[in-house]
């Protein structure tokens, strides 16, 4: 009977996490109807930060409670793949006209800049497996240059905001949130934000609870079954956004929650290690994850580039079959 808890309540916080998000969704259309920002901006700042606070969490949980820098590693960059694998789910619910193809190119920023954070994190995972003897302060400092690159990222964003115009509106845009205040879109965005923080914490704890039962490895834990835990807020909240027709706001989620994951999130998770730096200490099987989300993050950013393109056949487009590609190769290698 005990094995069969982490099954039910794994189920029942991704239903609170469904449901959530379609709110979640919503709020940030009102926000950025409200305020005059761009969708993406929105989606990079508020819904990547909102669905990615899981992964913080949980990742802080699993380094100071489990003492598994790992399985909170795993959880990270496991993630990072998710995320883009979801840019090529969302291709299902476009019909026509490629997904990344529609959608504003100010995106391409963001997704080069998740890219290059990406591989600095990598860089800094091989430097100790490559019998290298970086200095110690080195290995110290890079989690807080992770942490510095991800500001100026926003920053330069925030720049980029102020040049450019409103959002065109788009055509399939659902006109749900006409009547929502800024108040209102503000407090339904913090409730809902509340909402899937803690049901995303229970999805980690019950996958890391079933990966247990199932006697697997931390690093495949990680990399698998708590990356798909905690990036359900993300996929959840990107397909609502799909639904009304937001998909600057979907896509953007993705990319955002990337950016948070690699710049925030591997920084706090080195203040709450304290036995060294924290990417220093990881296996070099994260590498095979990290190379692979890398080729995912160039295939969005070169899928963006090319416009404008229809499918190939039925809902199917290149950037789909590549991105589902990779997805499986990372799972394979992981395993």
């Amino acid at each position: 009977m005990s094995a069969v808890v982490p099954w039910i309540i794994f189920l029942l916080c991704a239903a609170v996490v469904y449901a959530a998000s379609q709110w979640l969704a919503r709020s940030g259309d009102a926000l950025a109807e409200r305020t005059g920002m761009s969708r993406a901006f929105v989606g990079i700042l508020l819904l990547a930060t909102a669905t990615s606070l899981p992964e913080l969490a949980t990742g802080a949980s699993a380094v100071a409670v489990a003492d598994s820098v790992d399985l909170a590693a795993g959880g990270i960059f496991g993630s990072n793949v998710f995320n883009l694998a979801v840019i090529a789910l969302m291709e299902l619910f476009v019909p026509r006209a490629a997904l990344l193809s529609t959608v504003q190119r100010t995106l391409l920023t963001p997704t080069l800049l998740s890219g290059a954070l990406i591989g600095l994190a990598g860089v800094f995972v091989l430097l100790p497996h490559a019998n290298l003897s970086p200095t110690l302060w080195l290995y110290r400092g890079t989690a807080p240059i992770l942490f510095g690159a991800y500001v100026l990222a926003l920053l330069w964003m925030v720049r980029s905001e102020r040049h450019n115009g409103p959002d065109a509106e788009p055509a399939d845009r659902q006109r749900t949130v006409d009547d929502w205040t800024l108040r209102r879109a503000s407090v339904i965005y913090l409730l809902a934000t509340t909402v899937i923080v803690f049901a995303g914490i229970g999805l980690a704890v019950a996958g890391d609870r079933i990966g247990k039962e199932m006697g697997w490895s931390s690093s495949f834990v990680g990399t698998l079954l708590l990356a798909a835990s905690t990036s359900l807020p993300e996929i959840a909240t990107s397909l609502a956004a799909l639904r009304i027709g937001a998909r600057d706001l979907a896509v953007a989620n993705m990319v955002g929650s990337n950016l948070f994951n690699t710049g925030v999130v591997v920084f706090v998770l080195d203040m709450v290690y304290g036995k060294g730096s924290f990417l220093a200490s990881l296996s070099s099987t994260h590498l095979s994850t990290i190379a692979i989300s890398l080729g995912m993050t160039a295939v969005v950013a070169v899928a963006v580039l090319a416009r404008p393109r229809g499918k190939l056949v039925g809902r199917l487009t290149p950037e789909l079959f590549l991105l589902a590609g990779l997805f499986l190769a990372a799972q394979l290698l992981t395993f």
